[in-house]
C-alpha cells in the first residue's frame, strides 16, 4: 500500500487543516472514502473520526470511528474515541460500554491504563462510586505514567460520594 497519501493527511492534521484533510480522505460528491485510501479503510475512518471529533463535530467522529472499528473490530484505540465521542455527548453509560470493549482488546499496558482511567470517570458520571473509586485506586498503584490524573479524580470521587451520602 502506498503510504504517501496518509502522510499527506497527516501533515494537513497536523498543522490543523481539517477541511484539506477531509478533501483528501473523501470524496466530495459521495462522501465515500477517496480511491487512494481504500486500502486502509479502518485507519482512513479513524483520521476522518479524529478530524471531526477535533472540530467538536461529535455525533459525525463516532459514526466515523464505528466505521474505523467495523474494518478491524479489535482496534482498541477507534473503541477508545468512540467511548471519548459518548462522554462528549453526555452519555456516559454508552462511553462505559465502549471503554469496557476497549478494555477487553487493549494489549499493551498504556492502552489499558488509558481505558480503564476513562472507564473511571464513566462511572463517575454515572454517579457509581464505589466503582470508580476502587478503579481510581488501581490505577494509582499500577500505573505511575496517570497517577497524578487518577489521585485527583479519585479525591474527587471521594468527596462526591460523601456528599451524596449525607456524610460531607
Amino acid at each position: 500500500m502506498d503510504k504517501e497519501p496518509f502522510a499527506k493527511v497527516h501533515v494537513a492534521m497536523r498543522e490543523k487543516k481539517w477541511s484539506s484533510a477531509l478533501r483528501m480522505l473523501l470524496d466530495v460528491h459521495t462522501g465515500a472514502l477517496s480511491e487512494n485510501f481504500l486500502d486502509d479503510k479502518n485507519h482512513a475512518w479513524y483520521c476522518i473520526g479524529d478530524i471531526y471529533f477535533r472540530q467538536e463535530k461529535y455525533a459525525l467522529a463516532k459514526q466515523s470511528f464505528k466505521k474505523s472499528v467495523s474494518y478491524r473490530c479489535s482496534d482498541d484505540e477507534a473503541l477508545m474515541a468512540i467511548g471519548n465521542c459518548y462522554d462528549a455527548l453526555k452519555r456516559p453509560r454508552l462511553a462505559e460500554r465502549y471503554f469496557r470493549k476497549a478494555l477487553s482488546v487493549s494489549l499493551s499496558a498504556k492502552s489499558r491504563a488509558k481505558a480503564t482511567f476513562n472507564l473511571a470517570n464513566s462511572l463517575l458520571d454515572q454517579a457509581r462510586f464505589d466503582e470508580a473509586i476502587t478503579l481510581f485506586e488501581q490505577l494509582i498503584k499500577d500505573h505511575v505514567s496517570i497517577r497524578s490524573s487518577a489521585k485527583k479524580n479519585l479525591m474527587f470521587a471521594q468527596s462526591r460520594r460523601k456528599i451524596v451520602s449525607g456524610k460531607g
